[in-house]
């Protein structure tokens, strides 16, 4: 859901609402960034924001001096902002920026601790069989034992560094939407950034759907369903409704194409764009809570099985 550099959600959401704040009470973007900016103090981004203020004093946009961090915000970050620009509403991006990352701030929490504990677990286990080994067995086989864990911990970190690069991410993206209740909440994630920006522009006016599909396209940080938002645009440059186009996509459920062709029917698009933003939003929420429980679950599992084989192993020695 997020860049593998990505600063901690609630600071995120802290930055995005405070620079919300400091835009709607009327202060200029540079002293709003400078300001919003102390809420990303301490992560990684904190000195690439001096590159983003130069930015601004040479009279930049806000999304254009964002840029220079992007490398460090989540994928939708920056393409809502600079949606939220092109309608003059960057406060409302900002504001649907700032509810989003709070939402997940439990679930990545969760999913950082369902990582991290586990290993330490496997790690402080580890050093006691070597310990027990070396008391109890003779060097040759602790040293064969140490050469097998530090073989398997480099095969891990292999794995995870195939998961979380770049060239592996429409695999990832792809095996998400095969999972239970995950590909709900990508599903659901998408379609609420990117008819958030798509009613945002469309309230604006002043360009063709199709260019309006392709800028709301880049807010979906996952690439298999940008792909299939991205086949609208064909199918309306084929002559197809903005209905018709969107009931062939696959990632839409049916009371969504029907909210779509209700507001192109009576000529209010915009408002039926919004609707599916917020209800994409709702169930994101419900699903976000679900998704925290159960790797919740499976955390406590895992360092339980962790702690049960280490005294297996331990007994086995003795």
């Amino acid at each position: 859901m997020s860049s593998v550099l990505s600063p901690p959600y609630d600071k995120l959401a802290q930055f995005a609402g405070n620079l919300a704040t400091c835009l709607e009470a009327g202060v200029g973007i540079e002293q709003s960034l400078k300001t919003a900016s102390r809420s990303l103090g301490g992560t990684r981004l904190a000195p690439a924001l001096q590159v983003s203020l130069t930015r601004v004093k040479r009279g930049t946009s806000l999304a254009e001096a964002l840029a220079a961090i992007e490398w460090g915000l989540p994928t939708f970050f920056v393409p809502m902002v600079q949606a939220g620009e092109q309608t003059g509403r960057t406060d409302e991006a900002l504001r649907h920026l700032e509810r989003h990352c709070r939402l997940l701030v439990a679930p990545s929490n969760a999913l950082r601790y369902v990582c991290l504990i586990p290993l330490a677990l496997m790690l402080f286990g580890t050093m006691i069989q070597v310990a027990a080994h070396a008391l109890f067995m003779p060097w040759t086989t602790t040293l064969a034992f140490v050469f097998s864990s530090l073989t398997s911990y480099a095969m891990l970190a292999v794995l995870a560094f195939v998961v979380v690069s770049s060239p592996a991410k429409p695999i990832i993206d792809q095996l998400k939407l095969l999972l239970p209740i995950v590909n709900d909440v990508e599903r659901e994630s998408a379609v609420s950034h990117f008819f958030h920006a798509l009613a945002m522009l469309y309230a604006a006016g002043g360009r063709r759907v199709e260019s309006m599909i392709n800028f709301s396209a880049r807010t979906v940080s996952n690439e298999a369903i940008r792909k299939d938002l991205l086949t609208v645009v064909g199918r309306i440059e084929q002559s197809d409704t903005t209905t018709e186009a969107f009931r062939k996509s696959q990632y839409l459920l049916q009371h969504e194409q029907d909210l779509i062709e209700s507001g192109e029917l009576s000529g209010t698009l915009e408002r039926s764009f919004e609707r599916i933003a917020v209800d994409a939003a709702e169930k994101l929420r419900f699903r976000l809570g679900i998704f925290q429980v159960i790797f919740t679950r499976i955390m406590a599992g895992f360092v339980f099985c962790s702690i049960a084989m280490t005294l297996i192993s331990l007994l086995r020695m003795g």
